[in-house]
């Protein structure tokens, strides 16, 4: 995937028309428009990287040059510390601590230490909210959207209640500006092979708002090929190219005809032509503006079936990665959303442990059980759940760092891009999280790992730790190892909108009751930014 081509690949008109959609039978297509005014000051872009069943937090977290072990015991369900609140926070400069001082799980960041920012304490308090589904679902839902689920699916699943932050970004966005279109937001779904994505499955985290306002999964792509090919219908043409010119004749005709039809329609086949009119426009904005560009395309994708589960997994990786970075540089895309599958071959070599034949969601994730560590220090674990953590432990580290690891991967490949007075990186944010904390369905003290400098909308190059004070909501909906949490996520969220330009202060839910027997009631408010982000 190193070697790329240029933009002037030539077609003759037939394939030209039915690359774009135009052919018999075709009515609608995706536009592929992009603004025609130069930039003058380069757009801020999101990438989400998620993954599934949970964190090792004894591998994840860090404590301050000197202090004790015992900082970090307070968050880590140590039975001295499991119904007390815990007020300390602190900050770590990232960019002055040695690699050797990294976590486990973090150490990957070192190599872009000055763009990464980590964040410890929160908790996906909206939970407390919802009713609806089991603590995996809940996640699923509340991870990118914090707003309460809509309905169930089965008794133990339930879907979105409000569209996910990735989706309403790129709405805002093309309402502000209506060159932009329906390739603003990307979803990708990384696997083994070139099957799975849509939105099959109940685990999902990606959801829509449509016209009707039902919500709905956003379907995910895990075929490249099919990525690369609405990336780059047909190919590109040299705008001063014999076939190009050609074509731009034939659209040119086309959008005659449209015109000369359109006051004798129905209104319904008005609204239907009128779409179909504004895709030849953008075709032809498209052919002019990608033509005229530096912007390379990658070679097309490398097909990995039949390829061992592992290579496979990471050859897809490698070419997601290589579209997105391509989506942005071309600027057809300002918003990415990728979900990592979590089992078969990547249980393997990629992440550097193996299954063993064990089922990772119920024999590695479930036995993620923080208290259980303390066995030896007096927790009431047995020694079974003390053996099973050691064991899990270890693999649910390796999970992480190799999610952290890609996501380091994919920000030296924005950083190697010049863009503006910097890089690409410079105006990106990333975003790697979970739907859980621990694989033991918990949802507090949930890490965030963000890299870029999105824009200056974010101030990196730390690893900030919020204090565990706010009152717990309630056990049957929210999972949590204390009666005492932490900062809202929805102010984590909130804030990569509002550096996206989103004029807003909440994600349609305002506030979530905490409650602790002697400290009554307390109304934990999820509105605002989050303290500390810029």
């Amino acid at each position: 995937m190193s070697s790329k081509k240029t933009l002037q690949s030539s077609l003759k008109r037939r394939t030209f028309l039915k690359a774009m959609g135009l052919g018999a039978g075709s009515l609608m297509l995706p536009s592929l428009a992009r603004s025609d005014e130069p930039l003058i000051t380069p757009p801020k872009r999101v990438v989400f990287m998620m993954s599934e069943l949970g964190w090792n937090p004894f591998d994840f977290r860090m404590k301050p040059a000197g202090a004790p072990d015992s900082v970090l015991h307070r968050s880590m369900a140590h039975p001295d510390y499991a119904n007390q609140p815990d007020d300390l926070s602190w900050e770590i400069d990232l960019t002055r601590t040695a690699k050797e001082d990294y976590s486990k799980t973090l150490e990957p960041l070192h190599a872009v230490k000055e763009y990464a920012t980590v964040l410890d304490g929160l908790g996906m308090l909206s939970i407390g909210l919802d009713g609806l589904g089991d603590a995996h679902a809940k996640g699923w839902v509340h991870a990118l959207s914090g707003h309460p689920s809509g309905e169930y699916i089965t008794g133990q699943k339930a879907k979105g209640g409000a569209a996910s932050i990735d989706l309403r970004i790129a709405r805002f966005l093309r309402e502000q500006n209506p060159n932009l279109t329906d390739l603003t937001a990307l979803h990708f779904y990384i696997n083994d092979a070139w099957w799975g994505g849509g939105v099959s499955g109940f685990h999902h985290f990606f959801h829509d708002k449509t016209e009707t306002g039902q919500i709905v999964k956003h379907p995910t792509e895990a075929n490249p090929q099919r990525v690369f090919e609405r990336l780059f219908p047909g190919g590109m043409l040299d705008p001063e190219s014999v076939e190009a010119r050609g074509n731009r004749k034939i659209l040119e005709t086309l959008g005659a005809r449209y015109d000369s039809l359109f006051p004798n329609l129905s209104s319904r086949d008005r609204q239907r032509l009128d779409l179909h009119r504004q895709t030849i426009a953008d075709i032809k904005r498209r052919i002019e503006v990608l033509g005229a560009s530096q912007c390379a395309v990658p070679d097309a994708p490398i097909n990995v079936n039949g390829m061992p589960g592992d290579v496979a997994y990471q050859q897809n990786i490698d070419t997601f990665f290589d579209l997105a970075t391509t989506a942005f540089s071309c600027d057809l895309t300002r918003v990415i959303g990728i979900e990592f599958r979590n089992s078969g071959a990547i249980q393997t070599s990629p992440m550097g442990y193996n299954s063993n034949g064990e089922n990772f969601h119920e024999y590695y994730s479930h036995s993620m059980k923080m208290y259980t560590h303390w066995r030896p220090q007096g927790a009431n674990a047995t020694e079974e759940e003390y053996n099973k953590f050691q064991i899990a432990a270890p693999v649910l580290g390796n999970k992480n760092r190799f999610h952290v690891s890609q996501a380091v991967r994919l920000a030296e490949k924005l950083r190697s891009i010049p863009e503006g007075d910097g890089n690409m990186l410079d105006n990106t944010l990333i975003m790697v999280a979970d739907e859980l904390t621990t694989g033991s369905h918990t949802h507090d003290q949930w890490p965030v790992v963000l890299i870029g400098g999105f824009g200056g909308s974010i101030r990196p190059g730390r690893y900030i730790r919020y204090p565990r004070v706010n009152p717990a909501p309630s056990i049957n909906r929210f999972g949590r190892s204390s009666p005492f949490v932490g900062v809202p996520h929805n102010q984590l969220l909130i804030s990569i909108c509002q550096g996206m330009g989103m004029p807003i202060d909440d994600l349609g839910v305002k506030s979530v009751t905490g409650r602790f027997s002697g400290l009554g009631v307390k109304e934990i408010s999820l509105t605002g930014p989050l303290p500390g982000f810029v």
